[in-house]
């Protein structure tokens, strides 16, 4: 019979598993690497560009503080703006239910149409935002621009409820008359 494991066969084979078993661990250190590259990708601050955030009346504002589950994202939207992306991705969820249980608790007064748009456009922005934090590969460019679309949407709610306390065209109209006429009879005084 002859030899099957020859001195050739062994040196090759050996050499084979050999370079297998470096393989193995060049892709466990690239997997090792791709990890502790993600997680420095989001230990980074989120620095988001100054923009003007719209700012509630009194009356809206009275009306608001009433409103908890207004106030819970508005809070959360605070703690996100600046926090480390890690947070952002951790959290991205719970702001897309936080804005889910808002749609669901509008109080009357606010129970508008007008509203109710800028509250799905929200809630839109949310969930688009928890997709992106939900990607294997973190991709901080495309999650910052999906929390300033939120941001955006949360200060176009805001001018929306601001909307409701302004006074109707026929109140400013009346206002508008009151004041010329007490211009003229001041005027006619003199």
């Amino acid at each position: 019979m002859k030899r099957i494991f020859s001195l050739p066969f062994l040196i090759i084979f050996s050499v084979l598993i050999g370079l297998i078993s470096c393989e193995n661990k060049s892709g466990n250190s690239n997997k090792n690497s791709f990890l502790e590259n993600q997680t420095s990708i989001l230990q980074k601050d989120i620095v988001l560009p100054t923009s003007v955030q719209v700012q509630l009346s009194q009356k809206t504002q009275d009306t608001a503080n009433t409103w908890a589950d207004y106030k819970t994202f508005e809070n959360e939207l605070e703690n996100l703006k600046s926090s480390h992306y890690q947070d952002l991705v951790e959290n991205a969820s719970n702001l897309a239910n936080i804005t889910k249980q808002l749609n669901d608790s509008i109080p009357p007064v606010f129970d508008e149409n007008a509203i109710a748009a800028r509250l799905n456009v929200l809630y839109t922005h949310t969930k688009m935002l928890e997709q992106v934090s939900q990607r294997q590969v973190k991709d901080t460019t495309l999650l910052k621009n999906n929390l300033e679309k939120v941001i955006i949407a949360f200060n176009n709610l805001k001018a929306q409820l601001n909307e409701v306390f302004l006074p109707s065209i026929e109140e400013f109209e009346a206002e508008l008359l009151e004041s010329i006429k007490s211009e003229d009879s001041l005027s006619t005084n003199e």
